[in-house]
């Protein structure tokens, strides 16, 4: 359904993507932007380094999509876009996968360590989502 468009071969460029090659709207987009077909309840695998893009859903039916990184606790990507009341309406053991994004906490002894345990147990607050506030989205 063309959910999801790439640059073949992106993900072994060592190098920033041209602008010319990030637009997926009608009459500006490049011509290195591939599509796939797969059958309902496929699942598509890549790396982040790929240069994709994700068009305007044009179907009545939902799009879903399930992102899973692997990254480091003590990074963020992105600013996360989730509102600040789904975040509050979670399950304290849900809402740990949203906690602060660091590891270790060495000005105590020993040092504290950023564990599910250690935030479903305590009254961390979960990390800060309302810059959506701040920009409209």
């Amino acid at each position: 359904d063309g959910g999801t468009h790439f640059i073949v071969g992106s993900h072994t460029a060592n190098f920033p993507m041209h602008e010319a090659h990030l637009s997926v709207k009608e009459g500006e987009r490049s011509p290195f932007l591939m599509t796939y077909e797969c059958p309902p309840g496929s699942a598509l695998f890549f790396t982040e380094n790929v240069c994709h893009a994700g068009p305007v859903w044009q179907r009545d039916t939902p799009r879903v999509t399930i992102l899973h990184a692997y990254s480091h606790l003590a990074t963020h990507w992105h600013r996360l876009n989730i509102p600040p009341v789904v975040l509050e309406n979670l399950p304290r053991e849900k809402q740990a996968y949203f906690r602060q994004p660091w590891i270790a906490d060495f000005k105590t002894r020993p040092a504290t360590q950023n564990t599910m345990a250690r935030f479903i147990e305590g009254d961390d607050p979960v990390v800060d989502t309302t810059h959506r506030l701040e920009v409209g989205i």
